[in-house]
């Protein structure tokens, strides 16, 4: 006895009645109606051993919206307009330090791009923390400047302001201030001219 599958549902295929050919012979074929709105066939075989599931939207669905999920140090900022690779989205990201970066969706969910590369760079940088340059003392690491790879410092300088200075130039002795040291030098000079010339 052949069983009638007319008016159930197989995961997202609702069977509409028996169809008037068979798609391999000897197998009844039945028209369904897929939940996209697609109408497709399928044999009672396909559908009672869920080798048929969809019209075949199923397998060609876009990849879950990954905007606003974070992974490691990546918060997905949305879908960028370009590829890296073949038949994988690419996500723009923010990385934690605040450099923007991108990542496909296979290298955000198996962890092989956990940030924009400061994460790999960091265990080799100095830590300067707490160490003193000019009227600067190193507060904290914020990050690596994504053009050059230079790891970059937030420092509080002695009159108070607060400065992100790299790393290079805290060590090479070219930013010792946040500017005021600077400022204050023109000012001294330009007073001083003033002093002479009376």
């Amino acid at each position: 006895m052949k069983i009638d599958l007319t008016g159930k549902k197989f995961n997202m295929l609702s069977v509409i009645k028996k169809a008037d050919f068979e798609k391999y012979k000897g197998n009844t074929t039945w028209e369904c109606v897929c939940d996209c709105g697609t109408t497709t066939y399928a044999t009672t075989h396909e559908l009672t051993t869920n080798k048929t599931k969809s019209c075949g939207c199923l397998r060609h669905r876009p990849e879950n919206d990954l905007t606003g999920k974070k992974f490691n140090l990546l918060t997905v900022i949305g879908k960028a307009d370009f590829t890296k690779k073949a038949d994988n989205i690419t996500w723009e990201c923010k990385c934690d330090c605040g450099t923007t970066t991108y990542a496909t969706t296979s290298e955000l969910q198996n962890g092989h791009k956990k940030s924009c590369g400061c994460l790999k760079n960091q265990s080799h940088a100095e830590d300067l923390t707490g160490q003193q340059f000019g009227l600067l003392t190193v507060k904290k690491r914020v990050g690596t400047l994504e053009k050059d790879r230079r790891a970059t410092w937030k420092c509080k300088c002695e009159c108070g302001k607060t400065v992100v200075v790299r790393a290079v130039d805290l060590k090479s002795g070219n930013t010792k201030s946040c500017g005021c040291l600077h400022k204050n030098y023109a000012k001294m000079k330009h007073l001083l001219k003033y002093d002479w010339e009376d």
